[in-house]
């Protein structure tokens, strides 16, 4: 008998990522729920509106793109009405063996993940990704898209790693700390902090989406004010994957 489709909850922050989802799994209307929010918090009872979509549509399982606290909560909710959480791992991704992959985590399109690394509960490897060798992704870390994971780096759980953005090997980010976009991250960031470079250039508003009809090498690493060249690029993946 084959298993039903799994239903997906998401929220305006992850509109783009559940377009993917939807398109590859098929996913019909009644099978999704876009949670509302009032600012980075849902709207009261917006939470228990999922379980009860969730419910409504008959399903036993969801995949759940929300901030690491809001998604466990959820989560529970969910479970004690016998849905489980379950991951998704896009066809175009490249998953090296030797990973350890957790069944909620959510790995989108043209992400690449090296061997020896440890992918936590309901962690989010958005598209153009690149994980090395050896680096541990803890319960809840969204890494966002074309972001750079060094080889033996750490992040902790909730943390954010965001468009662009580059841990260098062996760093360590703390528990909810966020890289932001287009910065590097050389050595360990405190718990709850931000990490932002003083003068990052924006990138396209469409980073980390595909489009057939550009090159990869659109989505290059920013290092300070500027886009790095091809050459600069390709000494920069090298210096972030070597061991």
């Amino acid at each position: 008998m084959a298993r039903s489709r799994p239903f997906l909850i998401f929220c305006p922050d992850t509109d783009g990522v559940a377009s993917r989802i939807v398109d590859v799994l098929s996913l019909p209307e009644e099978a999704r729920h876009r949670l509302h929010r009032d600012g980075d918090s849902p709207r009261p009872g917006a939470l228990q509106d999922a379980v009860d979509a969730a419910v409504g549509a008959g399903a036993d399982r969801a995949i759940i793109l929300l901030g690491h606290d809001v998604a466990s909560d959820l989560a529970n909710r969910l479970r004690a009405r016998e849905i489980a959480r379950v991951g998704y791992v896009d066809p175009s991704a490249w998953i090296s063996a030797g990973v350890t992959l957790s069944e909620t985590a959510v790995v989108m399109e043209r992400a690449k993940i090296q061997s020896r690394v440890s992918v936590g509960p309901g962690v989010m490897i958005d598209a153009l990704c690149a994980v090395a060798h050896g680096a541990d992704l803890a319960a809840g870390a969204w890494i966002g898209p074309s972001a750079t994971i060094g080889h033996g780096a750490s992040i902790a759980a909730g943390a954010r790693v965001e468009t662009g953005a580059t841990v260098a090997p062996n760093a360590s980010i703390g528990a909810h700390a966020t890289i932001g976009r287009a910065t590097t991250a050389t050595e360990a960031v405190l718990p709850g902090t931000r990490l932002q470079a003083p003068r990052s250039r924006p990138l396209p508003a469409d980073a980390g989406r595909i489009n057939t009809n550009l090159s990869i090498s659109r989505y290059r690493p920013v290092t300070g004010d500027r886009t790095l060249s091809a050459d600069e690029d390709l000494r920069h993946r090298r210096k972030y994957f070597e061991e």
